[in-house]
Order: structure tokens, then sequence, then C-alpha cells
């Protein structure tokens, strides 16, 4: 009885967190074609950084059953694009609108369909069809998405990850942070090809609105505990990458043919 009620009190959070999600997009004169949110994500390879969220600062993520899917993202070597399949045949389209010099990013999901028909050139006319209808900064990402995919194959851009994802509260008020602060936070495990040669990798990522602090100071404290583990500042720099999906994909994407070179 008392894991249930701990799973409910757990999803009830999360319903909460999303509510509010709701009523600021609501606010937001801004949003246009999507939700808006500010994000601040990493990326390092477990068998580097041996650190695991769920075992250190935010041990409740663990009663959190995992969303496991599989998306295949269209590596266009652009950080401010992101386009995947979503688990399938729905495609999503996400655009950076801004970056913040401590990592921190707000996107907006500009597409978000079920696509009709198989091939490349389908894919382009649904991408243009709504390069209209998204906010007029938004506009010119859009349409460099459709004009990035019409001079290449898309099975030669195209990248399988499998995610199996937890999500929940990181409490940055008993870490020594603002009193009575949280953030939402999200741990995934992340598996490149899958398939065939697979590579493995670690994701966290902690969100928010209007708050560059708590955001970065939840990353500060996860590396800090890093550091507890034996690495040094030398590994933080050249095993944890800052960066949102589409750049993590370009870069692994270009680690893993550097890699099949040497070889």
């Amino acid at each position: 009885r008392r894991s249930i009620k701990k799973v409910i009190n757990h999803h009830k959070d999360i319903l909460h967190h999303l509510w509010g999600r709701i009523t600021v997009k609501q606010r937001d004169p801004t949003r246009a074609g999507g939700l808006i949110r500010m994000e601040l994500r990493i990326f390092f390879q477990p068998s580097k950084i041996a650190f695991d969220l769920t075992q250190s600062l935010a041990p409740k993520l663990k009663n959190s059953p995992p969303e496991v899917r599989t998306d295949s993202y269209l590596n266009l070597k652009d950080p401010a694009i992101g386009l995947k399949y979503r688990g399938g045949r729905k495609i999503e389209l996400k655009v950076r609108s801004s970056r913040s010099e401590t990592g921190c990013e707000r996107w907006h999901k500009s597409i978000s369909e079920r696509l009709t028909a198989d091939g490349k050139q389908h894919l382009i006319s649904v991408i243009r069809q709504h390069e209209k209808s998204v906010q007029q900064d938004l506009s010119p990402h859009v349409a460099r998405c459709a004009k990035l995919l019409e001079p290449v194959k898309r099975s030669q851009i195209t990248i399988k990850l499998k995610k199996e994802r937890v999500q929940g509260f990181m409490d940055l008020s008993a870490l020594g942070g603002p009193q009575k602060k949280r953030v939402m936070v999200e741990q995934t495990e992340v598996t490149l090809n899958p398939d065939s040669s697979p590579s493995v990798w670690r994701s966290i990522c902690v969100e928010g609105y209007n708050d560059h602090e708590s955001l970065v100071l939840a990353i500060d404290l996860i590396k800090q505990e890093v550091l507890k583990l034996g690495h040094t500042d030398s590994d933080l720099q050249e095993h944890i990458w800052t960066m949102g999906y589409p750049e993590f994909v370009a870069r692994a994407c270009d680690s893993l043919a550097t890699q099949h070179t040497g070889n």
C-alpha cells in the first residue's frame, strides 16, 4: 500500500507541474505552434562518468515507471533544429528560439503530426505547410529544415535512439539551494543504433520557466556529486556535453564516424 501511495503522489506532482506548463503557455504572448519551455540538458557516457541521479540527488525517481520508446532522428547538423520520428510515423519538429551563455535553451514544438504517406518529399511538403502557421521568428528555422532535407537521402541522415526515461523532481532546498525550491528533472538512458553497434549514453535534463539560476544550480550540484566520485574537472570538461538533442545527435554521429574511420 505504501509503494502504491508513493507512485500516486509522484504522478500528482508531475500532473501539477504539467498544469503549470499549460497556464504558463496560455499567459505567454509569444506562444504559437507548440509548447515553450526552458531546459538545461547534459549528456555523458556512464562508462566514462559513473553517475546515476536515481542513486544520489533524486532517489525518488526510482519510484517513477520508465517511459520506453525508440525515436528516429534526422541529423540535420543544426543545433537549433530537432526533427524526428517519435516512436514511429509521428513526425515532430522542435525549434530552438534562444540559448543562454549557461546553456539554458528555449524550445518550441512547431510540428507534431502523424504522416499519411512515406517518402522524403511528403515529409518536406508537411514541413512547408507549417512554415507560415508558426510564429514569425520561427518561420525561417522551419524553412531551413525543409531546405536541409532536400539534397540528401533520408536514410543517410537517420539515426535511431532508444530512450528509457524517468521523470520527477529535484529538491534544491534540501541540497543547500533556495528555500522551498525544486525543479522538474528527468534522466534518460539513451542508446544510439540499438539494433547494431549500440552506443550507450545518459542524459539528465532540468526544466523550468524564466529561472536560469535554479537550472544552473541543479546542474552544478550534479557536477559536484560527480567530483565526489573521484572524477576531475578535466573529466567534466571532456566527457559531459551541455546541449540539446539535435546537437548531441550531430556530435555523437561525428564521433562514431571518427571511430569507424580509425578502425
